[in-house]
């Protein structure tokens, strides 16, 4: 017993290892095959990523205790087992001062199910899987079958030997490094609006979303709506939605100058997904010229048949679906809440699930304003506090809209 486990941990160490230099590659590949210092950042919190390297430490054990003859049912025995392995694991790769923040996220993620970390989790089996039996389970998975293909093609041109080994390497490409790559490509795009909010963020929250200031949250919208429209300077914007072939939102950096030569036209004609149309193309011509005329280019309100839907959408995925709007009364009640969670839940993260009843659940400052006031009159005897008096009076402030003003304009301060 102590022998197998000994050779599991060891094997299990080993294949979390052996995903680093391919990590760095793709994260030198994706900043221009300049070195960037190893692991990136962000791989530690994206539940893909985490799914992945969990998935495939369990199946390269897995793989090597079938190899010696236990059914893969058998092969970790019970919960404890897992979690021995992958702490072992995760010690070989994690930063030593994150390690136990990155274990419980890694718990946290595949308590809750979360959809991207089994998504990344299944990733990784199936090459443990195809890696232990070959293609004969996975006769119609498209994956390995553009793995096999590629492979093949490599191997004829001498790059790699035949065989199972070098399916697995086309299919670690394909379903980790490549979102490694993919990640970052998304990250670039995101980093116009990213560097925007990331001016209006409450320190100290380390949540599935960020907090932010309450009274910054018009301004957010202005910058979206601005930039929506392409009337933001130095910057043109393209909306996913816009054109099939976009598998994310795109912003240009027109300040961002690059030197093209004659010998790359080929190469950009043959990379081309879509065409402006002539007027938007003179808008660009004029944004990045700095001209001093306006192009009139039809609004979106003119293209779309719900024009208020439409932003709204776009302002609920950038602004509302990972970002909290809360004054800081909110925020310094949410702290305690959280505090309270904390001390009944011993070494868990907080899910999104859990934060997000929370967040629901947090009064507006008027109906915090309001309590604290009828508490006040209630104990000095000056409102009843039969439960319909206590009603009556909450509603007549609530709807005041002098009170209403002036507890909004104390949070603008």
């Amino acid at each position: 017993m102590l022998f197998r486990m000994a050779r599991l941990k060891k094997v299990a160490a080993a294949a979390a290892q052996s995903l680093l230099p391919g990590i760095e590659m793709a994260t030198a590949l994706s900043h221009g095959a300049q070195p960037v210092g190893g692991v990136p950042e962000w791989l530690w919190s994206d539940p893909y990523s985490l799914g992945f390297i969990t998935g495939y430490i369990v199946g390269r054990a897995t793989e090597y205790a079938v190899r010696n003859g236990l059914p893969p049912d058998k092969a970790l025995r019970d919960e404890n087992e897992h979690v021995e392995i992958q702490a072992v694991a995760w010690a070989e790769v994690a930063p030593k001062e994150r390690y136990t923040e990155i274990l419980r996220r890694v718990s946290a993620l595949a308590k809750s199910n979360d959809p991207e970390f089994k998504r990344g989790s299944l990733a990784a089996m199936k090459i443990c899987g195809y890696s232990c039996s070959g293609s004969k389970s996975y006769a119609n998975d498209a994956d390995i079958l553009a793995a096999e293909q590629t492979a093949d093609l490599l191997a004829q041109g001498g790059v790699y030997a035949p065989g199972r080994s070098s399916v697995c390497g086309e299919l670690l490409n394909r379903l980790f490094y490549d979102h490694i790559l993919t990640h970052h490509e998304k990250d670039q795009q995101k980093k116009v609006v990213d560097r925007f909010l990331d001016r209006y963020e409450y320190p100290g929250f380390d949540l599935p979303v960020k907090i932010r200031p309450k009274n910054k949250e018009v301004s957010a919208r202005q910058f979206l709506e601005r930039l929506l429209h392409n009337d933001a300077d130095g910057y043109f914007f393209i909306r996913k939605d816009g054109l099939p072939a976009l598998p994310y939102d795109v912003c240009a950096f027109l300040p961002l100058s690059i030197a093209l030569g004659a010998e790359h036209y080929d190469a950009c004609l043959s990379a081309k997904i879509a065409q402006l149309e002539s007027i938007f193309s003179a808008k660009l011509g004029w944004l990045t010229g700095y001209l001093y005329s306006r192009i009139a280019t039809p609004a979106i309100e003119e293209k779309i048949a719900e024009p208020v839907v439409y932003r709204d959408k776009f302002f609920k995925q950038v602004l509302y679906d990972k970002s909290a709007w809360l004054t800081p009364r909110q925020k310094s009640l949410l702290k305690t809440e959280l505090k309270e969670w904390e001390k009944s839940h011993p070494a868990e993260v907080i899910d999104a699930a859990t934060l997000e009843g929370m967040l629901d659940e947090l009064p507006d400052d008027v109906s915090m304003v309001v309590t604290r006031v009828l508490q006040l009159l209630t104990n000095k005897s000056y409102v009843s506090p039969k439960p319909e008096v206590q009603a009556a009076a909450a509603n007549i402030l609530i709807n005041d809209p002098a009170l209403k003003s002036i507890i909004s304009a104390a949070e603008s301060e």
